[in-house]
Order: C-alpha cells, then sequence, then structure tokens
C-alpha cells in the first residue's frame, strides 16, 4: 500500500530528484518534475501527467508498490553547444 509519508517527500523535496511509480501490473510512470504528480485532498486518488502535458493517468493508490529512483535529473538531452571564439 502507497506510504503516504514518503510520496510527499519525494514530491516536495529541494532539489527534487525525479522518481517513478511502479504499479503491481508492473506499469511504471516517469515523474520528471513535481508538477507532474499531484493526490486527491482524501489520498483516494494519485495523478501522473505525461510529459506532453495531454494525458493524465489516474491510479488507485492501492496498486501502487513502490518509488524508484530514475536515472539522471529528468532533463531531456539537448544539443551541444557550440564554442565560439
Amino acid at each position: 500500500m502507497l506510504n503516504w509519508k514518503q510520496f510527499d517527500e519525494l514530491r516536495y523535496a529541494d532539489p527534487f530528484r525525479p522518481f517513478r511509480i511502479v504499479l503491481s501490473d508492473g506499469a511504471e510512470f516517469l515523474v520528471p518534475h513535481r508538477d507532474y504528480v499531484w493526490r486527491s485532498p482524501l489520498g483516494t486518488m494519485v495523478f501522473v501527467a505525461i510529459d506532453n502535458g495531454e494525458v493524465a493517468h489516474f491510479i488507485d493508490p492501492l496498486h501502487i508498490t513502490r518509488f524508484e529512483m530514475a536515472k539522471g535529473n529528468g532533463r531531456k538531452k539537448g544539443r551541444k553547444r557550440r564554442e565560439t571564439a
């Protein structure tokens, strides 16, 4: 079952570190920033937004088995800048 204290610690960590929410069926959801995840006031639902901002997943907390820290800092790799002389 979901540990709300752990969830809140991950979400409000400063500095924020990306993490994954792992469900009982093996599905995983990356949380690249604290603005991408929130919970209902009564704790009956967790909402996870996807990077494109058009899709959200509604997760029953009973299906969350664990949280895993994501590799990297959550930022997408961009093109390298050229050095100017």
